[in-house]
Formats: C-alpha cells, structure tokens, sequence
C-alpha cells in the first residue's frame, strides 16, 4: 500500500506539563474511502517514530543514537525527552494539514540511565546559554562528547552558576589592604571535541575582608560580558580575550580587577585599575 509523507508537527506533553515539539512527516495512505480499521498512519519526527492505527492503537519507539553529532539546540531538545520518559504519563499529538490527533494518556519507560540525561540537561543548558551570548554559531556534538568532556563542562558550568566566588590576596602590604576593588573580570575557557569556548564574566563584590596583610574578597553570581566559539586550538582566543577584559576595565575604572592567564598558560596575572 502505498504511503505519501506530509510535514507534521509532534507535540509531547509529559507529567510535568512540558511540552516537546519535534517536526518531521507523516506517512498515511494514498487511498480514498479506506475503512477507518485499515488506516494506519506512520510517523517519525526527531527520535520518535510512531504508529496510529484506525482501531484507536498506537505504538512508539524513541531512537537516539549517543555518537551522531547535532546542533545544541536539537540535542537539548533530545536530552530533555529522554530525561522525561517514565516520569508520568505522556500525551501525544500530531498536527498536520490543520488536522490533529491525540493519543489519550501514554504511560512510557524510564530509559536506561535516564539520570545521564537529565544531568546532561544541566550542562546544555549552560553551553547553550553561552552560545547564545556568542551569537550562535554552529556547534554540533553528541551525547558521546559530552560524556567524555564531563568533568570540564562540569567545572565550566559550576563557574558559571556559582552564587559566589572567593578570591584572596595577600602581600604588598598597604598597596593590597587599601585598593580600592569592586569588580573581578576574568575569562572562562572549555575546550570541547575541537571547540574553544570562552565566556568573560565580570563579578560585583559582594563581602570584603582584610586581616594583617590578607585580604578575602567574596564575589557575587557572574555575569556573562561575552563569549567567544570557534574551531580552532588554545590559541585562537589569546588576542580577543585580553582586549574584552580591558574595554570593560576600561569602561569601569578604579576598582577592578583583572584576572588573565599568562603567556605560559599555566598561571594567572593580576593587574588592579
């Protein structure tokens, strides 16, 4: 029997009152007058593929293949159903040719170590927060290269969501004691499966302490001023990074800090305007 695909939209609505879309087509006879219990309707949008019966049937399967590289939105997208599944019921619909259909209330499976995706969906959120700020250029990766650079986007995305970040000195004894500080400016790089990601976040001061020739200062949640992605090595950022720092020293004058990594790398440099 032969089938003609028309676009569709996929529409899952999980326990939680989420609502996932993917597109895709929608496959259903050519044939005219065919009896409602002969009727099937195929479709596969995203990582779904289903089957709509005319009896009031249907059957799903979701498909994900943990190595194939997509753009971060649509991989959120994934990541975020899969981390749903077997959370509660689900409602499934389809829209096409301003027709819909519903499934009624679909109970579905936890996927196997469903916490990975749901942990995952913490870190895509953080990169893709990122690239925004770096007006989205293309960036595609798989689940793979997630898991295997986990423990550096971990880190990544704790800098970024830290509510507060401590930072002491010590030395120099009136000069340190007496500055005048308010705001820290430093950049943030993960390398990622060929990527360079760098954000320059800028920290308020939140506490100030000084005790003999110490001083602790605690700064709030940062904010992201910038950042750069490129496919390129460590170095490609090493002219851009610098320059972002010093517009916003720049532009705040006495009382920031500055925090750059040397040319070696390895160590930071302090420099206070």
């Amino acid at each position: 029997m032969r089938t003609h695909p028309k676009p569709c939209t996929v529409e899952i609505t999980d326990a939680d009152d989420q609502i996932h879309r993917f597109d895709g087509d929608i496959f259903t006879p050519g044939i005219p007058g065919l009896p409602l219990e002969m009727v099937k309707a195929r479709i596969v949008a995203g990582p779904l593929e289903a089957l709509f019966l005319g009896t009031g049937q249907a059957t799903f399967n979701f498909h994900f293949n943990s190595g194939d590289k997509h753009d971060l939105e649509y991989l959120t997208r994934c990541v975020k159903l899969f981390a749903a599944l077997g959370n509660g019921p689900m409602q499934f619909s389809v829209v096409f040719d301003e027709n819909r259909m519903d499934s009624g209330q679909v109970t579905t499976e936890r996927v196997e170590n469903a916490n990975l995706f749901s942990d995952a969906l913490v870190l895509l959120k953080a990169l893709s927060m990122v690239t925004v700020k770096a007006g989205n250029p293309k960036v595609e990766l798989s689940l793979d290269d997630f898991i295997q650079g986990w423990d550096a986007i971990l880190e990544f995305r704790n800098h970024l969501d830290a509510d507060t970040m401590d930072f002491s000195m010590e030395g120099d004894g009136r000069r340190i004691a007496e500055a005048k500080i308010d705001r820290l400016v430093t950049g943030l790089t993960l390398t990622i499966e060929g990527y360079l990601i760098t954000a320059v976040l800028a920290y308020r001061l939140k506490d100030d302490e000084v005790e003999n020739q110490k001083r602790k200062l605690t700064f709030m949640k940062p904010t992201i001023l910038c950042a750069l992605i490129d496919e390129r090595d460590d170095a490609a950022h090493g002219g851009e990074v610098p320059k972002e720092i010093k517009r916003y020293a720049d532009r705040h004058g006495e009382g920031v800090i500055t925090l750059q990594r040397t040319d070696g790398g390895a160590d930071f440099a302090i420099s206070m305007v």
